[in-house]
């Protein structure tokens, strides 16, 4: 019998089983990333909706995973965390499309400031996926328009290549899969101000012409979203304390430098594959992926 599904939407389908088949068994062990993240007060998934920032500025930071539970543990007096279904960690799963020539990639890598991102993203605990558009513009703005669809297609519906037509200029009407991307995520929402952090980790990226998938075990990528740069946040006052600097880094564009075949430009992220390489060996010093 032929499958309902086409070779992306398969892969990004065993890359999120092969995620949930590493699962911890966090309430039985004390201590872990699962044990902290219970110390927060939860706010739910209709709440946060209310600062769901669909328009904001970005303020990203990279660190090993080394470090994920002390920062937590400075959190909970101020802030919440999403929580559905009683779960607190939650995996998403992208498809990035892109033209055959990777022009969203080369717009990023040449630093066009007026650029575009398309994905497909499903919310695997709630079984959500939505056709999303991000426009970053020359003010540093983080834009974002979706639509619900049915799932991962194997092909572009009409009323979603219309939505994308409406939105993208002539340049990029003719799209392809280019990058499967999952990854875990955690969700804070600041108690006293209009700010959300989300918390992204085991990373895996894979081409959908190939087999083959990297795994980031050992980096964090955290990410601070503000409808307008706040003078007062406390998960930035805790990156100054451990000195950790604001950073560009874009999971499709690190995603494509480490899968994608073709003859793609990376010189601009080098020096930022290398920052990776030296975190994730980080890892086999260590002996273990699992924080500390």
């Amino acid at each position: 019998m032929k499958s309902e599904y086409s070779a992306p939407e398969k892969h990004a389908r065993q890359m999120s089983e092969t995620a949930v088949s590493d699962k911890v068994d966090f309430a039985h062990k004390p201590f872990s990333l699962g044990y902290r993240v219970l110390a927060f007060d939860a706010i739910s998934l209709n709440d946060i909706k209310n600062i769901s920032l669909m328009d904001r500025i970005d303020t990203k930071f990279i660190f090993p995973r080394q470090l994920l539970q002390r920062i937590i543990h400075q959190l909970s007096d101020f802030y919440n965390i999403l929580e559905i279904k009683e779960e607190r960690i939650f995996t998403y799963q992208n498809i990035y499309w892109d033209t055959p020539d990777y022009k969203f990639y080369h717009n990023h890598h040449n630093g066009k400031l007026n650029r575009y991102k398309v994905r497909y993203r499903r919310y695997r605990e709630t079984r959500t996926t939505f056709l999303e558009v991000k426009f970053k513009t020359n003010k540093k703005r983080t834009i974002k328009e979706r639509i619900s669809v049915r799932g991962l297609h194997k092909r572009m519906l009409p009323s979603e290549h219309e939505f994308l037509m409406r939105r993208l200029p002539a340049e990029f009407h003719n799209l392809r899969p280019s990058l499967i991307g999952t990854y875990k995520r955690i969700t804070f929402a600041s108690k006293t101000s209009y700010e959300r952090v989300t918390i992204d980790f085991d990373a895996r990226f894979q081409n959908p012409a190939s087999e083959s998938i990297v795994h980031l075990k050992n980096l964090i990528i955290a990410e601070v979203k503000q409808s307008k740069a706040l003078t007062s946040s406390r998960f930035l006052d805790i990156m100054r304390q451990y000195r950790l600097q604001p950073t560009s880094f874009s999971k499709y564009c690190i995603g494509c430098c480490m899968t994608v075949k073709e003859s793609i430009k990376t010189n601009r992220f080098k020096m930022k594959l290398h920052g990776l390489n030296q975190i994730e060996r980080k890892i086999n010093k260590n002996g273990s992926n699992e924080p500390d």
